[in-house]
């Protein structure tokens, strides 16, 4: 698995990519949260827009659709840059 984050700090956007696989199908699960699918309906990136304004709440209805170890990075990712508390994010 191929993983990587990208911020635009200007746009104030990340782009978590998990496969390098081709984006066949998005679907915004909740506002501001893009989920990539492949052709095999494979989650291979999530875009998170406004991400310093993004309802915690929002990414309960992401975490369990994740392998483990994206669940991992996507909380480091917001401990770590944004210095966001876990609350009910599992």
């Amino acid at each position: 698995m191929t993983f990587q984050i990208n911020y635009d700090q200007e746009v104030d956007a990340a782009y978590f990519r998990l496969e390098n696989q081709a984006v066949l199908e998005s679907e915004e699960i909740a506002e501001g949260i893009i989920v990539d699918y492949d052709q095999d309906n494979k989650i291979v990136g999530v875009e998170l827009l406004g991400v310093k304004t993004i309802n915690l709440g929002d990414l309960v209805l992401l975490i369990p659709l994740l392998p483990e170890s994206f669940k991992a990075q996507i909380k480091d990712f917001f401990a770590l840059e944004f210095n966001i508390i876990e609350k009910s994010v599992p």
